[in-house]
Parts: structure tokens; sequence; C-alpha cells
């Protein structure tokens, strides 16, 4: 457990946390060790609650049309499977180790009885998921203008795509 919780002391969205409650947050997840090229999240499928890496690298990818591109690396101190967990819905990537990885894994079950128990802690930890969603959509935004240049020029694509991701698509629509 020592290791463990000095690996987590250096996470960024643990970092406000006291070494009792640092404690109780790990003794409620579960540790996982997996092996370079290990799938720890398939895309389409059901979450399992919040992951943070410990230790090693994750390379993030999604289906785009027939390619399956890299969206972003990972590594010691991030978190994932947070969309999954909040949204209820399928995850919406596939994570892959890049190197032998340690994982602290917090169960949907977990937060959500945290949550119904009022539990500050987890509180604390949803802030910091909330604001790493934000970094990560203004990253992604800032790509896609560096990218595709101004939004306007692309919404009536991008709204298109969002349609039929609903399902709501206009069949007659090009």
């Amino acid at each position: 457990m020592n290791n463990i919780q000095n690996l987590a002391q250096k996470v960024p969205a643990l970092a406000d946390f006291s070494e009792d409650a640092l404690k109780g947050f790990i003794r409620r997840g579960r540790i996982l060790k997996a092996d370079k090229g290990t799938v720890i999240i398939h895309e389409g499928r059901p979450g399992h609650g919040i992951f943070i890496c410990l230790e090693g690298t994750l390379t993030v990818r999604r289906q785009v049309f027939d390619r399956f591109p890299v969206f972003a690396n990972l590594q010691a101190g991030d978190l994932f499977g947070e969309i999954a967990l909040l949204t209820g819905e399928p995850s919406t990537a596939t994570l892959i180790t890049s190197t032998d990885c340690l994982l602290l894994l917090l169960p949907t079950k977990e937060i959500k009885n945290s949550m119904a128990n009022g539990d500050p802690i987890m509180f604390t930890l949803l802030r910091k998921v909330v604001s790493t969603i934000q970094e990560r959509t203004l990253t992604t935004i800032s790509r896609m203008v560096d990218v595709y240049g101004s939004p306007q020029r692309h919404l009536p694509l991008f709204e298109r795509m969002y349609r039929r991701s609903k399902g709501t698509a206009n069949t007659t629509e090009s």
C-alpha cells in the first residue's frame, strides 16, 4: 500500500487529499497491473469507472470512419474513463497501454455509492474530473482550429455528424 500511496500522492487530481483520505480512496479502488499492449477500455462498450494512471503510458484511439488514429497519449497522473461514467453512455474511445502500467480503478458502483452518501472526497475528485474534461475540450478545439481553420466554415458538417451520431439525421442530406 505504501508504494501505491506514494504514487497516488503525485497525481494532481488527488494532491489535495489528506493522508487518511488518500488511504481511504485507494482502499475503495482496485489496483490493476497491465502489460504493454493491453486494451483497458474498448470504444463502444460500457465503462467501468474512473481510472487513474499511477505508472506507465497509454494511447487513446478512436474509430474515425475506417481509421483508428491516436487522439492522445496519457501518462502517470492522468485520469480517464470519466466520460462514460458521467454520461452513462458507452466509452467514447479505446485506451491501450503503451508500456507496462499500474492503474487505480475506482468502480462506477463505488463512485455512485460515495456520491449518494455525500462523500466530500468524491465531490473533490469530480471537480478535478470536470476540469480535466474542460481542458481536453479546449485542447481539442484549439487543434481543430489549427487543422481546419475557422469553426464557422465547418459547422454544417459537424452538425450533420452530430445528428447522425444521435440517429436523427435527415436521410435526404448529403
